[in-house]
C-alpha cells in the first residue's frame, strides 16, 4: 500500500522548553505519516540553552544512539505490518475509537478527527493497522506538538494489548461510544 522506511525522530527546543530526544520511527510515504516507536527512547539530553553546549559530545551520543536504534527498525516494521491481521469483526469501530480516546486521553475533537480519517482513508482495513494509520494521519492536521503526540501514540499502539482495547470497546453501548466521539444519538 505504500513505501515504508526507517526514520530517526529528533526533538529539540532551542529555548529550553523541551529536552533533546531521539527515537526510532517509521515513515509511510503514501500519506507522509510518521509512527514513533517508544520502546527505545534513546538519548534524553536536556540543556537549557544558556551557556555553551558541547556539540562534539552531543554528536557522539546521537551517533551511538542512532547505531542502536536503526537496528530495531525491521522489528518495528514487522510488528506494524502484522497488525493488518488484527481485524475488528465483532466490535463497532466507534467502540474501538472510544476505547482509544479514553485510554489515551484524546479530546472529543481529536478522536472524531481520527474516526473521520479512518472513514475517509482506512475503511477497507478494519484492523489495528488501519486504526494506527488514521491516528497518525489525523495528527498531521494539528500543530507540531499534537502531531508528535499522535505519532508517539501510533508507535505505542504497535505493541499495545489490542485484546484489552477490544474488550473495553465491546463494553460500550452505542450511545456511550457516540457520546465519547461527539456524535449525535
Amino acid at each position: 500500500d505504500s513505501g515504508y522506511g526507517g526514520m530517526f525522530a529528533i526533538k529539540n527546543s532551542e529555548i529550553g522548553r523541551a529536552s533533546f530526544d531521539t527515537r526510532p520511527s517509521l515513515f509511510r510515504a503514501i500519506c507522509m505519516n510518521g509512527c514513533i516507536w517508544s520502546e527505545t527512547k534513546g538519548v534524553s539530553y536536556r540543556q537549557v540553552h544558556k551557556g555553551k553546549i558541547n556539540l562534539e559530545v552531543l554528536a557522539l551520543e546521537v551517533s551511538e544512539n542512532l547505531d542502536k536504534q536503526i537496528k530495531i527498525v525491521p522489528e518495528i516494521m514487522d510488528s506494524f505490518l502484522k497488525l493488518r491481521r488484527y481485524e475488528f469483526h465483532e466490535v463497532a469501530m466507534g467502540g474501538v475509537f472510544a476505547a482509544i480516546a479514553e485510554r489515551f486521553k484524546l479530546t472529543t475533537g481529536q478522536i472524531s478527527e481520527v474516526a473521520t480519517q479512518f472513514a475517509r482513508f482506512e475503511k477497507d482495513s478494519r484492523s489495528a493497522f488501519g486504526v494506527i494509520n488514521s491516528i497518525t494521519r489525523a495528527g498531521q492536521l494539528y500543530d507540531a506538538e499534537i502531531c508528535n503526540k499522535f505519532d508517539m501514540l501510533g508507535g505505542q499502539l504497535i505493541s499495545e494489548n489490542w485484546d484489552k482495547l477490544v474488550n473495553t470497546a465491546k463494553s460500550y453501548s452505542e450511545s456511550e461510544w457516540k457520546k465519547v466521539l461527539g456524535v449525535s444519538a
